[in-house]
């Protein structure tokens, strides 16, 4: 049986040794050249795999300068394509506030704003829409999951929906009280409360009415780079002062991206850096602040750009490398086993 196994396995040997004109086959031989396919396989394999990721090349550069083209087209062109040409990007918004009415609110770009009329004049009609949340954003922004209680109560709740086009320079972005809503709260805040405990200026001002507390669904600047996550996502700011009012005021920093996968042309994106804090009414009081309450959103653009591209090594370098494996292996193995049977047949020979 031993025999028949090792003339089986001497029909592998791919170095066979010429011997008086013949070349011989061995059992040792068919057993180093099967352990040599097999290394060479798994390595071919790991090759493969090696070849198949996608490796992720980041780099910093500096920010290229665009000039907004003021040609006139030959054919008619759509806003999304005049806003690229003249280099602006989409700021899209969606924020609520579960205690405000819509007819208290107000909001602004760089000072224009809604109820002067500035606004629409700049970014057009219907681009930021107020109305009564629903009943799934009412929930979001207040926590509660009662469904009975936020019918009840998601009326007297305001969301701003929308979306815009800025150019890439700084600005700010306003979500606020109406003057006339601050005028009426700041003079029953001046007058109202006079002989009241603090457990009676919490059912006047506290959470239900005139309450700037707010939910941010999300706030996206262009396209966002998808594996970042986006801090100005399903982000609470709640007043814990007894009157409930104060201003949210984030700073953000927009660090533009140039994303680029295999076999794809790159993408313009934006990374967001966010700093946030809630300045309090007795602060606003204090400095003579112009700002309502409400929330105030800076954006800034960095003049650096991130460079993330994707690649693989090349065709030509993964075929050079399973020629070098499969090759090197064989050779490999052969100069080992040569030498193995060199040593042997002189061992041999002098035991004899």
């Amino acid at each position: 049986m031993v025999v028949r196994r090792g003339s089986n396995m001497s029909a592998y040997d791919a170095f066979a040794k010429p011997m008086d004109g013949i070349r011989t086959r061995s059992t040792a031989g068919g057993i180093i050249t099967l352990i040599a396919s097999a290394t060479a396989v798994i390595l071919f394999i790991s090759q493969l795999f090696l070849y198949s990721q996608v490796e992720h090349r980041h780099s910093l550069h500096l920010t290229e300068s665009k000039t907004s083209s003021i040609l006139t087209p030959d054919r008619s062109v759509t806003s999304k394509e005049i806003n690229k040409v003249m280099n602006k990007i989409p700021v899209e918004v969606h924020v609520t506030f579960p205690y405000m009415k819509c007819a208290d609110m107000d909001f602004s770009h760089d000072n224009a704003s809604k109820s002067s009329g500035n606004f629409q004049k700049i970014h057009g009609r219907d681009t930021f829409l107020m109305r009564p949340p629903t009943a799934d954003e009412f929930g979001k922004a207040t926590g509660w999951d009662t469904s009975n209680k936020i019918n009840a109560n998601r009326q007297n709740g305001c969301t701003l929906k929308g979306k815009i086009w800025i150019s890439k320079v700084g600005g700010t972005l306003e979500i606020m009280m109406t003057r006339d809503a601050w005028r009426r709260y700041a003079s029953s805040s001046m007058f109202g409360i006079t002989g009241m405990g603090v457990g009676d200026m919490n059912t006047m001002f506290g959470k239900g009415r005139d309450n700037v507390s707010h939910y941010i669904h999300s706030i996206t600047f262009g396209e966002q780079y998808p594996h970042t996550p986006n801090p100005l996502s399903d982000a609470s700011f709640v007043m814990s002062e007894d009157l409930g009012v104060g201003v949210s005021n984030i700073n953000v920093r927009l660090v533009q991206t140039k994303y680029k996968r295999f076999g794809r042309s790159p993408r313009d994106m934006y990374q967001v850096s966010v700093a946030k804090h809630i300045v309090q009414p007795q602060t606003l009081a204090a400095q003579h602040s112009s700002s309502y309450p409400g929330m105030s959103l800076t954006y800034d653009f960095t003049p650096l750009t991130v460079h993330h591209v994707e690649q693989r090594e090349n065709f030509a370098v993964f075929i050079s490398s399973l020629v070098s494996i499969v090759g090197g292996v064989f050779v490999t193995v052969g100069l080992v086993g040569g030498c193995l049977r060199s040593s042997a047949a002189v061992v041999s020979k002098k035991l004899d």
